[in-house]
């Protein structure tokens, strides 16, 4: 990554992703008038792991960079706050399973 303001546009078009890619999920209910079939959507968890695909590279340069590349320091952990706050804030209002989420956000806070 050459600077820390392309590493934020690179996590900015990310966020335009996930929001424009949702998961959806096919559903079956039983109603009074029969079986309806119905795909909901879902909202796509941000993760740096996922972040780190979408630019192309592994988690472990990831972590070179935040150990390392002082000059990205400040993108990294606006980064890492983000994705935090965009999980956190799903799980508290039950969007994402809070069970699943509270273990990546129990590890992340520490």
């Amino acid at each position: 990554m050459a600077c820390p303001e392309q590493l934020l546009d690179r996590f900015f078009a990310y966020v335009e992703f996930v929001e424009e890619n949702p998961l959806y999920e096919d559903k079956i209910f039983k109603t009074t008038n029969g079986i309806v079939r119905a795909t909901l959507r879902k909202d796509r968890p941000m993760t740096i792991a996922s972040f780190c695909i979408f630019l192309g590279v592994t988690t472990q340069a990831w972590r070179y960079w935040r150990k390392n590349r002082d000059d990205l320091a400040e993108a990294i952990e606006l980064i890492e706050d983000a994705t935090f706050v965009y999980k956190f804030e799903r799980a508290a209002v039950g969007i994402f399973k809070a069970n699943i989420i509270s273990r990546e956000l129990r590890r992340v806070s520490h």
